[in-house]
Order: structure tokens, then sequence, then C-alpha cells
């Protein structure tokens, strides 16, 4: 494997552990393909949530409902716009409606059927970073590179109180913090798919670095990665 050899990177790590923009980095500094896994399956939640439909037991109505609707994500300078059904809906999927379900919509076996096909499909023909839950374990057990980024849960906190902020999201610190701490324990204890650390990952905790540093790391351990196998 080198640079020049379709690759997969999977970065996994729970809510505000960093992984999607150091994702973004990293894919933007490799020349491949960004891919969201965790804006798919919220724009699917918001697609739950627009049909009124319940994950636990309307997972046919959804099932087919997902087959009959398109969603995309698309990269560029200012940033990921998720489209569903061409809305762009990029805000929306943050909204905490969303977040207060995309849990449970995920690990729905059928749902994650699906999405995993599509995010296979995505990845067929190109290299591709990927960030979620479960990449490294779930969708890519087979990814050339794994990592595992982790970060304090206060500081966790930090970073997604920031990001709501910019959103115009106003909540308070303590619950957020509360929020999270049970979604980490719910994505972690849930049967299908559960938020863990695969094997053969590397874990890098992000507390006291930037974004910028932590994808410094990770092209710098993909770089040594593809000279060993190159020379091996």
């Amino acid at each position: 494997m080198d640079l020049h050899d379709n690759f997969v990177i999977a970065i996994d790590g729970p809510a505000g552990s960093g992984k999607s923009t150091v994702a973004k980095m990293v894919a933007a500094r490799l020349g491949a393909l960004y891919l969201d896994s965790g804006a798919l399956y919220r724009a699917v939640t918001l697609l739950v949530l627009r049909h009124k439909l319940a994950p636990g037991r309307d997972t046919d109505p959804i099932v087919e409902l997902l087959k009959s609707s398109t969603i995309e994500l698309n990269n560029s300078d200012k940033g990921t716009f998720i489209f569903l059904d061409g809305e762009d809906v990029t805000s929306e999927i943050r909204s905490q409606e969303v977040t207060a379900l995309v849990s449970e919509v995920s690990e729905n076996l059928a749902i994650r059927e699906v999405v995993t096909g599509r995010l296979h499909d995505l990845a067929q023909f190109r290299s591709v970073v990927m960030d979620g839950r479960d990449i490294g374990t779930v969708v890519f057990p087979a990814a050339d590179l794994k990592i595992f980024l982790t970060a304090s849960l206060a500081e966790r906190a930090r970073r997604r109180h920031l990001e709501l902020q910019q959103c115009g999201t106003v909540i308070e610190f303590t619950a957020l913090q509360e929020e999270i701490s049970r979604r980490d324990k719910y994505d972690s204890e849930r049967k299908v798919a559960p938020l863990k650390r695969a094997e053969d990952a590397i874990l890098l905790d992000t507390s006291n670095l930037n974004s910028i540093q932590v994808s410094d790391r990770i092209v710098d351990i993909f770089a040594k990665l593809s000279m060993d196998l190159t020379t091996n």
C-alpha cells in the first residue's frame, strides 16, 4: 500500500472526541473522500422523525422509505453538506430531537444494513477516510488503518457545547455533559455494533491536543505504515 493505492482509514470514538473534524483534515491532506457515517444516520433519523415512525416498531416501513430516499454527502471548502431528497438538512440533523433518537435508529440492524451498503458503495472506487463508532469493528473491519480517538468527558462536553453555540443552539453545559455520558453508556452497551475500540486500532487521547496536532499524528502514522508495507 502507498499513497497512490485506494485505502480506507477508519476513525472511531465517542461524541466530542474530535473524530469528524480530524477525519475531514486527514482526508483533505491525503486526497481521499471524507465520509461521515454519523451524518448519514442523523439524516435517516430526521427522515424517521418527519414520517413519525418509531425505529423499534416500524422497521419495514423505515427500510422501504430509505430505499426510496436519497441521502447525499457533498464535501466542499466550506464543509460537508448533507442533502436528504435534494434538501440541505446539514443544520437540521444536528437538532436535539435528532440527537435524542439517533442512537436508537443506528442500533436497528435492518437500518444499519442499508446504511452500511451505501457506505460500501461510496468507498468502492476511491480512497476514503470515515469516522463513526463502529467503522473499524463492523463497517470496515479490514480498513488499512484504524484509529480510536478519546478525550475526557469534560473536554468532550466543552467541544460539543461550543459547536452547538456556533450553530445557535442554547443548552446548559451540565445537561449536555450528562447527555453525552448517557449516550456513551448507551452506545457502548448496545447489542448491535457497540462503540468499542478494535483490537488493532491505535488509541489517541485528544484531551490536550488540537485537531491539527491529531491530524498530524494520523497522517504520520499512515505514512509510516505505507512505507513499512512498501519496503517489506
